[in-house]
């Protein structure tokens, strides 16, 4: 409930910022995902695979989830760190990297090939911004 209402409250501002909505849509996207996991291991595992150790599945949900947090804290305040970025662009990496490698190994189901590619779009979007941002205000304090 507090999820839809932040999510809803946001999406009707005018003034929606690309970080804001990347942020917004990307903590949504973890926080799912993140949840999925914790709450129906059963409808998980039938769409993902087979699982060995639950316990691993639920604590990489836990940390998604974490990551979720500081992704809606970003669309909140409009305020990207150098220490949130580096962070967001690291879950990212290691998200794509493990998804493509163990997908094409077939250790995991190819449905995490899905997960790769919107890991690929968010990658492309931040460091987008990042070079946009750069280029356009030169006075920007993005390391503060």
């Amino acid at each position: 409930m507090l999820l839809y209402y932040y999510v809803f409250k946001n999406f009707k501002s005018k003034k929606l910022s690309i970080v804001k909505y990347l942020a917004l849509v990307q903590g949504v996207y973890f926080f799912i995902t993140g949840l999925w996991p914790i709450i129906d291991i059963h409808s998980f595992m039938l769409i993902t695979g087979p699982k060995t150790d639950i316990r691993l599945v639920k604590m990489v949900g836990a940390l998604t989830i974490a990551i979720s947090f500081l992704l809606f804290l970003i669309s909140k305040k409009n305020r990207v760190t150098l220490e949130s970025l580096v962070l967001i662009l690291a879950s990212c990496i290691s998200y794509l990297t493990i998804d493509v490698i163990y997908s094409l190994e077939k250790v995991i189901n190819y449905i995490y090939l899905g997960d790769a590619a919107l890991q690929v779009i968010f990658i492309f979007l931040w460091v987008h911004w990042l070079i946009t941002i750069r280029f356009r205000l030169r006075s920007y304090k993005l390391w503060s």
